[in-house]
């Protein structure tokens, strides 16, 4: 099974939605991580002249938000890793001297004290143990007890004063809680191990670390010079005994001439650091400006295929207006009776609409989910069950998509019972109730008394009617798209496909428009669409669209709580339309509908030849 065939049939929809989620929150990690160490390269900059401790507190909080960036764009909840402390590497037997507590400086039990040049005293030695005791014992009062390990050798290379500041060194890591940030370090390294960003943050971390123990340990001595020539000192250690005694305390952190340089020369130091995080964050905020442009460019592309849709593309994204939006289907699961196909269209919508978070309501005629012969299409009820797995809501749209102005009110009243038979049942297993009822064809009867007695009818069954306020003749793309399909024609299909997303969007505007010329402003929207191939495959595109103009989504009962959903509607006629036309007619205003009008040469062509296929002439719509 390829990996395509196992997203689409075996995992569920919330999981792919997660995975979606989780994907993209990934693909965004990219410029949002080069953003972060932008934004450090010019703080060491601004900071050039400033301690090393700044930098470095900097440099963890980058870091923090290196990992936090990721999760927040998935919006799931931040859960930060607990570790153990970190332990240095085993040495080798016999190479290593230990020293604990305030007695560091002294050698180990039933080992002879080192030989000491002739200049340096024992008192002096003694003097200057004591005053590092003391500093220490003021700074780390109340610590858990502490180790560090010493290459035997530096008791024996070092001079007592050199020796004190290489250990006030290594106090002032412990002093700090370096440890905690190297577990922070690890788990950016690990969990963003992809990403330049942070290895190179990494790297600052750790050399900023020690810069900020050099300034502690000069501060404890009081003398750059002779910490300078400590660090060249184990060096040199380091260079006589490696391999196996390679590691040598301070001088392991970082470059050693570096941070020679920065002791004893610090206008030097200042001009070298503020270059180089200057020139990185002048090429990473170039690299971050190229994928923006690119990213601009894309959108224009996509744009250009329509000229009015580039025009509005190009308005600033601030501009627009906050609206809403409920997504409707009617005729679920549509027109797909490949099972393989229906399956993998459905579950590609259900995908798109976890991914906007969006709960939509979906109206079934229960005929058509059965065979020609009277037997249950099984593939066509698991739809429904996995559309009401992922959240979503079934309603009624009778049993045959009955047309109310053709039919009397007792035939029509027995076509919404029967199309109550399978969708109840299926929404009943799941704890809920059908609450909608969408009228086929959107005809709410041939006069005021049919449709009154059809209203009471339906409350009386705990339907609330689907007022429709967006409606579209995408239902000629959808006939001429599955078409294609069937025939396998895929240039006809992705041709249907670059002109449907540009029409909606006409669409779009034109209802924007029109609600404010009746309504007086906008309201939340009812968008009907109808089921199948054309509108599970371009959902994610409709959905993009919707969102360049401002809209966010919500459900129909929220909607519908809107007060223009209670302006008087008196229309009854042959044709059904949108809700918002009605509330037109029943003031009086001007009846316009736009929908076929805004059809491009092919869909028009498209249309004429089904209405010539229409053996009794149908509604103006199907």
């Amino acid at each position: 099974m390829t990996a395509e065939a196992y997203l689409t049939t075996e995992l569920s929809p919330v999981v792919r939605g997660l995975l979606d989620t989780a994907g993209w929150a990934l693909v965004h990690s990219l410029w949002q991580g080069a953003l972060v160490a932008a934004g450090y390269a010019c703080f060491c900059a601004a900071a050039s002249r400033a301690g090393a401790n700044v930098r470095y507190a900097g440099g963890a909080l980058a870091l923090v938000l290196l990992l936090v960036l990721p999760v927040a764009t998935a919006c799931l909840s931040a859960q930060t890793p607990e570790g153990l402390f970190a332990r240095e590497a085993p040495a080798p037997e016999g190479a290593w001297a230990d020293s604990t507590g305030a007695g560091a400086g002294a050698p180990p039990a039933g080992k002879e004290p080192a030989a000491r040049p002739q200049n340096e005293t024992s008192a002096a030695a003694v003097s200057h143990a004591s005053n590092l005791r003391g500093w220490a014992e003021q700074r780390l009062a109340g610590l858990l007890p502490w180790l560090i390990l010493i290459p035997a050798g530096a008791l024996l290379g070092l001079t007592p004063r050199q020796l004190e500041a290489v250990l006030a060194h290594e106090l002032a890591h412990v002093r700090r809680y370096d440890y905690a940030v190297n577990l922070l370090q690890t788990a950016a390294e690990t969990l963003l191990f992809y990403h330049p960003a942070a290895w190179w943050l990494s790297r600052r971390v750790r050399a900023e670390r020690e810069h900020a123990c050099d300034d502690a340990a000069v501060e404890a001595t009081g003398d750059v010079l002779l910490y300078a020539r400590a660090l060249a000192a184990l060096e040199h250690l380091r260079a006589e005994h490696a391999p196996p005694a390679a590691l040598a305390l301070a001088a392991n952190g970082g470059s050693l001439m570096q941070r020679i340089q920065r002791l004893v020369n610090t206008e030097r130091r200042a001009r070298g650091a503020a270059r180089r995080p200057a020139a990185f964050a002048a090429a990473l905020t170039a690299l971050v400006l190229v994928c923006g442009a690119l990213a601009a460019q894309r959108s224009r592309a996509i744009a250009l295929a329509d000229p009015a849709t580039d025009a509005k593309a190009s308005a600033p994204a601030a501009a627009a207006p906050r609206r809403q939006v409920a997504v409707t289907f009617v005729t679920y699961p549509g027109n797909i009776y490949d099972a393989g196909r229906l399956a993998n269209k459905s579950r590609k919508l259900l995908r798109a609409l976890a991914a906007e978070r969006i709960q939509a309501v979906a109206f079934v005629n229960d005929a058509r989910l059965y065979h020609d012969d009277g037997s249950v299409n099984e593939a066509r009820v698991q739809a429904l069950r996995e559309w009401l797995d992922a959240g979503h809501e079934l309603g009624n749209e009778t049993a045959h998509h009955t047309d109310l102005y053709k039919s009397s009110v007792e035939e029509f009243q027995a076509e919404v019972i029967g199309g109550e038979q399978t969708i109840a049942k299926l929404s009943a297993e799941r704890g809920r109730k059908l609450r909608y009822f969408s009228y086929p064809y959107l005809n709410t009867g041939s006069n005021p008394e049919a449709r009154a007695q059809v209203e009471a009818f339906l409350r009386g069954r705990g339907y609330q009617v689907h007022p429709v306020t967006i409606d579209t003749a995408d239902w000629v793309f959808g006939n001429a798209y599955i078409q294609a399909l069937r025939r396998e024609d895929d240039a006809a299909a992705e041709a249907i496909r670059a002109e449907y997303v540009p029409y909606m969007e006409r669409m779009f505007e034109f209802y924007e428009q029109y609600s404010r010329e009746v309504v007086g402003r906008e309201f939340p929207q009812v968008l009907m669409l109808t089921a199948g191939a054309l509108n599970f495959d371009s959902f994610a595109d409709l959905a993009a669209m919707m969102k360049r103009r401002g809209y966010t989504f919500v459900t129909m009962e929220q909607a519908t709580r809107d007060e223009a959903y209670g302006l008087p509607d008196t229309y009854t006629g042959r044709r059904g339309d949108s809700w918002v036309r009605r509330w037109a007619v029943s003031k009086g205003m001007p009846d316009r509908d736009i929908e076929e009008e805004e059809l491009p040469e092919s869909m028009r062509r498209h249309l004429a030849e089904l209405q010539k296929s229409w053996k009794p002439k149908g509604n103006d719509k199907k």
